[in-house]
């Protein structure tokens, strides 16, 4: 039976259009969306993850103990299931579910989303942020974020500058750290190689401009540091969409 088209993660602000579809056709039973449970201290302990279905997002709907990216990741691992009818918890490795898991599946929730901005959340101090993509291919397991822009990055000067008031306004704000905790997840649950891609929307739109241009770099430790510093990543490339998902 052909696989179904997935329904793409809820937790980002939106879909990301042809990166979505990109990868989606490319990687049809290898795509997956974690999301990263963690206690927000200064080690930025990574507490377990999770791979979730829910009506919005159906990207792990073929995610078992047989994938080999979830074969090896070392910390507790779970798929959570919203859909009625279904086992809302299942393990994926040794580890038993911690309390918030099986408070998070609870029948007055959708998604992992509605859990972590409950109250009920607040109780156990633990926080969550999601990769938007990983995936596995030919040189490994990648992993993506996306953010965008709606004004043009039509040329490297306009890109660049767009990026460090991104920086300015979130990255370095004071305790921001979603970077660097990507950044370690990539490389200590994950063993990927990650890359952050800037893309341009159509308007203030969800739908990513035709013929656009991207501006990205890999997000490492080092590079998430830069960042959570006021400071740009180092070699960033700037290129056309297309070419941008020939790299994928």
């Amino acid at each position: 039976m052909a696989q179904q088209p997935p329904i793409y993660p809820s937790m980002a602000v939106a879909p990301h259009g042809v990166i979505s579809m990109h990868l989606s056709t490319y990687y049809p039973n290898n795509l997956l969306w974690p999301v990263i449970w963690y206690k927000a201290n200064s080690y930025l302990q990574i507490d377990s993850i999770t791979f979730e279905v829910n009506a919005k997002n159906t990207t792990n709907i073929y995610v078992s103990t047989d994938n080999p990216i979830i074969q090896e990741i070392n910390s507790p691992t779970f798929r959570l299931d919203y859909q009625p009818a279904n086992n809302r918890l299942s393990i994926l490795n040794e580890f038993q579910p911690p309390n918030y898991l099986n408070s998070a599946i609870g029948p007055s929730f959708e998604k992992s989303l509605d859990f972590s901005t409950s109250r009920l959340h607040n109780t156990y101090g633990i926080s969550t942020v999601d990769v938007d993509y990983l995936w596995a291919n030919n040189h490994g397991v990648q992993a993506l974020e996306v953010s965008t822009f709606f004004s043009e990055m039509y040329n490297r000067d306009r890109a660049i500058k767009l990026v460090q008031d991104f920086i300015t306004k979130r990255a370095s704000r004071p305790g921001a750290h979603q970077f660097a905790l990507l950044a370690k997840a990539a490389q200590n649950v994950f063993s990927a190689n990650m890359r952050m891609v800037f893309v341009n929307t159509v308007g203030r739109s969800t739908t990513i401009l035709p013929n656009s241009n991207v501006i990205w770099f890999d997000l490492n430790q080092l590079q998430a540091q830069r960042m959570h510093n006021n400071q740009l990543p180092l070699n960033m490339i700037f290129e056309p969409l297309q070419t941008f998902l020939t790299r994928l």
